[in-house]
């Protein structure tokens, strides 16, 4: 069974068009069509597949071209939380959270517009190299793993306030999410890595090392009064 989940004609700078289409498709072996009906976990997505069409018609040559690739949607899942939800929400939405079948409809929209974007940039030649869904997909990973966990601490009792650290490891910056348990909001602040020198000697030490636990007890110890406060005025 085959679905078109979005299609689109898309017109170049230099006036050559591209038609765009993007299916879903089940696969062979799930006996029971009555199944994509019903909600699944990320890890039960490896039973669909995502397939990309474009067909490029080149106004001055009159020439047709047809690229096609398709993708286990597991992994494209796994690429679209990472865009749409913050960082300690993923491990939720990899294993535990149920995703009903209008997250098929995001993908598409999502993957239709990642690709406007790379044609619009490189134009054919991103798809003549072949991969580019996996292309897609690794760059994706490679930008989740640069942001790593530092640590995660109860910031104030009263009203119950909890704090995560992450380090950019490209940008160089912390970023530090106190979420308010009461009124179950979120703030977000930052510092950079020069920054938070100034308050830890050595603190590329303790990044290198991996000693992450005792480097994010003295960022908090360092910057409590300054985490309390911003959350105060922007959650009140």
């Amino acid at each position: 069974m085959q679905e078109v989940l979005t299609q689109d004609l898309y017109l170049l700078k230099n006036s050559d068009l591209i038609y765009i289409e993007i299916f879903l498709h089940l696969r062979k072996n799930n006996k029971n069509y009555s199944e994509h009906h019903q909600s699944f976990r990320a890890w039960e997505a490896s039973n669909y597949l995502i397939y990309l069409r474009i067909t490029t018609i080149k106004q001055n040559k009159e020439l047709f071209e047809s690229f096609n690739e398709k993708i286990n949607v597991q992994e494209l899942l796994r690429f679209y939380i990472f865009k749409h939800y913050k960082p300690e929400n993923h491990e939720y939405m990899l294993r535990k959270f149920e995703f009903k079948q209008g997250i098929f409809k995001d993908i598409g929209k999502m993957l239709l517009e990642e690709v406007k974007v790379s044609l619009k940039n490189s134009e054919f030649e991103i798809l003549k190299n072949g991969n580019f869904l996996e292309k897609l997909v690794n760059n994706g990973k490679s930008l989740e793993i640069s942001k790593i966990q530092i640590y995660r601490a109860v910031l104030c009792v009263k009203p119950l306030q909890i704090v995560t650290m992450n380090f950019d490891k490209i940008k160089e910056i912390f970023i530090f999410q106190v979420y308010n348990n009461e009124k179950s909001k979120m703030v977000e602040s930052k510092i950079t890595l020069r920054k938070a020198q100034n308050l830890i000697p050595y603190i590329r030490c303790f990044l290198t090392l991996g000693l992450f636990e005792k480097l994010g007890v003295r960022l908090l110890k360092e910057l409590k009064i300054k985490l309390l406060m911003n959350a105060y005025l922007k959650i009140n």
